[in-house]
């Protein structure tokens, strides 16, 4: 019993490390060294000591479950890596240019709205810059007339082509060739810049050595996972953890990774590589590797400087992750990283790392299917005492919990971890097969129109996780049965094999949620504002009132009173404020206090709209608290959640006319 006595001992040291790794950086280094110790010490466990020789069924089991734990170690391992020291990110002015660089901003476009392009267009047009030092282009690889007649009425350039070869990297290349400027930013059609966007970046390109500089691709819509089971003001985006905290691990090393846009390059060190390389459908992460490949610095700003849009759907996003998981593959199979002589060790590790990670779709679904195995078909992965395996599996949770409270913070919890990774599985799983065995070049666009819907299950989608769900529950009650049968309840191998598969159902439960998709009945997100503002009816001499915008988006707002309004539906409507100017509006809905109004020239709100939707963003996540970090209170919140009168931050609801 010696080891129950070191595994106590141990979860001791370990909760009194991970409070310490809060409250100082010598405290976090502690952490980390111990932690990696004891994943060091189970994993030499698990090799040694548990894995069962009597059958080869049985060992190849065993052993491919054992891999799938060692891969999750040694990711964890590298992450650790990343946070044992703070990011800096160098210090820079513009005063030391002699004379500001040329920039080219190229928008690049295939199918989204005319009315998302304008959004972003305008942002560009108001950035902080002299003007005569930058151009704006509109790269139209879908040859839109409408497209080009908003380039001309906004001012801007259009770039098109007479075919799509090599989808989004060709479209840039074709831009590089008829444009000059010194460096270029680089934004996907739906990133709405910040005014301070270039002269927060540009300064790093005082140094000579500098290729490209990458800041985070934040979204102001809920992505699905916020959307679907009503956490937007609860949980943050799903990509936050990688978009700010890994990458800025990455830059320590010079391993930025390129994500396709919000970036800004030098063109002589794009042309130095070629231009934009072809061969992956994600060329964004290429890009940044081959740049780095020439010697040439990459710099990480953590700073949100441009907004753009999740993608809506579940659906849009498992399109989005099979482009992510089969492009790194593509890269894996084309490029030989360890063969690349200008990339030092850690940022071969680290790309690697990159590749390697999208395998955790077939680690997952064998963690998934691993306790079927067992309960059904008697196969065996584990050889150890039921007591000592218990224990090491405490110590490795607690170990995981304590990892994610210290160095991801209220970005990830082990609850949600599990969740994404459960939802995901199936699809990962299938693009990475798909690449290995059946490879497919071709781009495939994350959807970005903006659409109402009703909602509803995607059954296409979810019933991996049913049919799953469905055998773990016969899996459940003929362990249950099993346990009733004896004369005594006692703690052995099948007894815990049961804990796994709650563990795994409660995981398939909320994916099964994350499917079933939220009515979406606005195409437009809302920004929430607590502007003052005057109304006044143009058809009623004397008919103003003080009010508050509660909220806006790029076609309307919706103001609130201290009582009720005389306005009717269709008055038009002049609104007064200090930020927005005067606005000319109709009355779209009425209800009690509060009054919906649209513009009817909207081009002349967008600029402030922008600055708002920066301002909400840094309030939302302020806000954000990261306290359901377990699956029970995921379930119970989605399950007995009422539908809210007034959602905060982004509302999809349609108010009753």
């Amino acid at each position: 019993m010696n080891y129950i006595y070191v595994g106590i001992i141990s979860i001791c040291i370990l909760i009194v490390s991970s409070l310490l790794a809060k409250r100082s950086k010598k405290g976090r280094k502690v952490f980390i060294i111990l932690s990696s110790v004891y994943s060091i010490v189970y994993l030499f466990w698990r090799a040694f000591f548990t894995l069962p020789t009597d059958s080869m069924i049985n060992f190849i089991f065993a052993f491919l479950l054992f891999m799938a734990e060692a891969i999750g170690h040694i990711q964890s391992l590298i992450f650790k890596v990343l946070f044992w020291e703070d990011y800096k990110e160098p210090q820079a002015s513009l005063d030391s240019f002699l004379e500001l660089p040329t920039v080219d901003i190229l928008i690049a476009t295939y199918n989204e709205p005319e009315e998302l392009l304008k959004l972003t267009a305008i942002g560009c047009i108001n950035i902080d810059y002299p003007k005569e030092k930058v151009n704006i282009f509109l790269c139209d690889d879908g040859r839109r007339q409408k497209v080009k007649e908003l380039a001309d009425q906004l001012g801007i350039g259009y770039i098109t082509r007479t075919d799509n070869k090599h989808a989004k990297a060709g479209n840039i290349n074709n831009a590089l060739t008829k444009t000059k400027g010194e460096v270029i930013l680089l934004l996907d059609a739906d990133m709405v810049p910040h005014p301070r966007i270039l002269k927060r970046i540009l300064p790093q390109f005082t140094d000579p050595e500098v290729g490209f500089v990458q800041t985070p691709q934040v979204f102001y819509n809920a992505d699905p996972f916020q959307y679907n089971l009503y956490m937007e003001n609860y949980i943050p985006n799903e990509q936050d953890l990688f978009m700010r905290k890994i990458q800025a691990g990455k830059a320590r090393y010079n391993a930025v990774m390129h994500v396709g846009t919000n970036a800004v390059f030098r063109r002589t060190a794009l042309f130095e590589i070629g231009g934009i390389p072809y061969g992956s459908i994600t060329e964004d992460m290429l890009t940044g590797m081959l740049l780095q490949n020439k010697g040439y610095k990459s710099v990480f700003i953590k700073e949100t400087l441009a907004l753009g849009l999740s993608p809506d759907k579940f659906s849009d996003l498992v399109k989005q992750r099979d482009r992510w998981a089969r492009g790194s593959i593509q890269i894996a199979k084309k490029w030989r990283i360890w063969n690349l002589p200008g990339l030092s060790f850690m940022q071969k590790l680290l790309y690697t790392d990159s590749i390697v990670y999208w395998l955790y779709g077939l680690r997952k679904m064998f963690f998934i299917i691993i306790p079927l195995l067992v309960t059904f078909f008697g196969v065996s992965v584990l050889n150890a005492e039921p007591l000592k395996l218990m224990a090491f599996f405490l110590l490795g949770n607690l170990a995981s919990i304590m990892q994610f409270r210290s160095l991801f913070k209220s970005d990830r919890s082990m609850a949600w971890a599990h969740i994404y990774d459960t939802v995901l599985a199936p699809f990962a799983s299938w693009a990475v097969i798909k690449e290995l065995f059946l490879p497919d070049t071709r781009f495939i666009v994350t959807p970005k129109t903006r659409e109402e819907d009703k909602g509803g299950l995607n059954l296409k989608l979810a019933h991996p996780h049913i049919i799953v769900l469905l055998l773990n529950l016969i899996a459940t009650a003929f362990i249950l049965s099993h346990i009733f049968r004896t004369d005594e309840i006692t703690l052995d191998l099948y007894t815990i094999n049961l804990f796994w598969i709650i563990y795994n159902s409660l995981g398939l439960i909320v994916a099964i949620l994350v499917t079933i998709e939220r009515p979406r009945i606005r195409s437009k997100e809302r920004f929430t504002t607590d502007l003052n503002a005057e109304i006044c009816c143009e058809t009623e001499i004397g008919c103003c009132m003080e009010g508050k915008i509660l909220d806006i988006s790029e076609g309307g707002l919706r103001v609130g009173f201290t009582k009720p309004v005389s306005p009717q539906i269709g008055d038009i409507i002049k609104v007064k404020s200090e930020d927005l100017g005067n606005l000319a509006t109709k009355v779209t809905w009425k209800q009690s206090n509060e009054i919906g109004l649209q513009f009817i020239n909207p081009e002349t709100v967008i600029a402030q709209i922008i600055t708002i939707m920066f301002q909400d963003e840094a309030k939302y996540r302020g806000t954000i608290d990261s306290k359901y970090d377990n699956f029970y209170e995921i379930l119970f919140y989605e399950l007995k959640r009422p539908l809210p009168k007034q959602l905060p931050h982004i509302n999809h609801y349609k108010k009753p006319n």
